[in-house]
């Protein structure tokens, strides 16, 4: 699959999980739609960049750590126009 350019963001960024769509979003053990699902992420759900991008299934994955919980995985960042996170501070 084809992933467009990730977004510019580096280690130590923090951001919240929004969608518009009313889609949960998945925090998963690895970065693909097949990886197993650790965690449901609903809106305003605080996370810190702790590695990525990796390009998988047309996504660009990001591993992530929730930060009220310590729980690490990988999160998708969707696509240009329609983004899964808003950034809180930027690295």
């Amino acid at each position: 699959f084809f992933c467009r350019r990730p977004l510019r963001l580096g280690v130590g960024t923090t951001a919240a999980v929004t969608y518009d769509d009313r889609v949960a979003r998945f925090l998963r053990a690895e970065p693909t739609t097949y990886g197993q699902v650790l965690q449901r992420l609903i809106g305003g759900v605080a996370f810190e960049i702790i590695g990525g991008p990796v390009c998988a299934d047309g996504y660009n994955w990001w591993r992530v750590r929730i930060l009220t919980t310590t729980l690490e995985g990988w999160l998708a960042e969707g696509q240009p126009g329609a983004y899964w996170f808003n950034i809180i501070t930027q690295r």
